[in-house]
């Protein structure tokens, strides 16, 4: 969650999945519908393009900030990004930055809305724009500041109209119990989440997506400022030609706390039980885990994953991690070492390094402790003052892998 600026930023919806960034540097400027990066004669971007940036890396021809900036004098502009070179964009926000009804209908007035609370948490139906079924290989994400997430949802029902505002989340439980896909997601202002590396053993990872998938994009802001706020996203998809993909990548969707009843002003640890998640039991080979991090609300203090292998009389602890706002996405390959833990010193870090294979008799658990400090009964909510969760998603990859990787507690 990016609390660090002024201001938050809900955001606000296309029903294009596309978009190109303003025609003027000098006034706010209108959507376009070009999954091409903006045509101009100025290099400079191009050649002043960082990965190494501390505050925003530049990708070439992935990630790379609009050539033709936006100026609508809310914070991030600097955020915007053009179209990758390989691949489409999906841009949630105001279609017209010049039209005052456009910029109102996204902006989040400080506190919230009256009788809502900070908070607003919607989804926004689009499609992706492929013409054809494609994989990608990695995504790039950036969102105004103030965002506690953004999840994309592929979802098996392609009729659901395209959004023009903030949609109710009513039909979301029901998609993701019928085998809603995990496509990408940030917790963020810019989130480079893609799991695959440069180590041998990522060769051939890909994610299919579908032509024209249907997407349900689940929002959640919150404006604790005094100041209203404007909200907006880009997420910049990477295409992998088909042929170079023999290993497919799916989503790990664990969720916790369900039941949840934490009264005012006490402590809880909230536990899988044990034996409660496996291995994909389809799977019989095994599955490689890609990455996990965790999803907390502002009252859980600590979230810890483990894992028990067959015959082993103990369990490994995965990671600690103990920001809520922004939780790390841990990695685990041949090239990666991860940072130990402290939990006396409460900094967040994963023992477990390196390539992570399980099979279906692999067993794991996780547990969020959560120390309430408001006035109320902490349930199961989106909300990120008042309500909590205990959830861990992620990626895992088998060239067998078909469906999302679900447990629940």
């Amino acid at each position: 969650m990016a609390l660090r600026g002024t201001a938050l930023l809900v955001l606000a919806g296309l029903s294009s999945a596309t978009f190109a960034c303003s025609s003027s540097s000098d006034s706010p400027g209108k959507s376009s519908s070009s999954s091409k990066p903006s045509e101009t004669s100025d290099t400079s971007a191009a050649d002043s393009c960082n990965p190494n940036d501390p505050k925003i890396p530049c990708f070439k021809d992935k990630a790379e900030p609009c050539k033709n900036p936006i100026n609508t004098g809310f914070p991030g502009d600097d955020l915007c990004l053009d179209p990758p070179k390989d691949g489409f964009q999906l841009h949630v926000g105001p279609s017209d930055y010049t039209d005052p009804d456009e910029i109102t209908k996204w902006t989040l007035p400080p506190g919230g809305f009256p009788g809502q609370g900070p908070d607003i948490n919607f989804c926004y139906y689009m499609k992706t724009p492929n013409d054809t079924d494609i994989y990608t290989s990695e995504y790039y994400a950036h969102m105004r500041p103030g965002s506690h997430h953004y999840i994309m949802f592929g979802v098996a029902n392609g009729n659901v109209p395209d959004s023009t505002g903030p949609d109710s989340c009513a039909a979301r439980d029901a998609q993701i119990a019928g085998g809603a896909n995990f496509l990408s997601g940030a917790t963020r202002e810019v989130q480079n989440a893609t799991m695959f590396g440069d180590a041998p053993e990522d060769t051939g990872l890909g994610s299919p997506i579908e032509a024209h998938k249907q997407l349900n994009m689940n929002l959640h802001f919150v404006n604790i400022t005094d100041q209203p706020v404007l909200e907006e996203l880009w997420v910049n998809m990477i295409e992998k030609p088909a042929d170079e993909v023999s290993v497919i990548v799916k989503a790990i969707e664990w969720l916790g706390g369900l039941t949840m009843n934490i009264p005012p002003h006490q402590d809880q640890l909230l536990q899988a039980p044990s034996g409660s998640c496996t291995g994909p039991s389809t799977i019989p080979d095994g599955v490689r885990i890609l990455g996990v991090t965790a999803h907390m609300h502002a009252n859980t203090v600590r979230v810890s994953m483990y894992h028990q292998a067959p015959g082993a009389s103990d369990k490994e602890l995965i990671f600690d991690d103990f920001n809520w706002s922004e939780p790390t996405v841990w990695l685990f390959n041949s090239k990666i070492t991860n940072p130990m833990p402290n939990r006396d010193a409460l900094m967040s870090g994963a023992p477990k390094s390196g390539d992570f294979n399980v099979g279906p008799q692999d067993q794991f658990t996780w547990e969020c402790q959560v120390d309430n400090q408001t006035d109320s009964t902490l349930t199961f909510s989106d909300k990120a003052y008042t309500g909590e969760m205990c959830n861990i998603f992620g990626m895992y990859a088998s060239p067998k892998a078909t469906d999302p990787w679900l447990c629940y507690f």
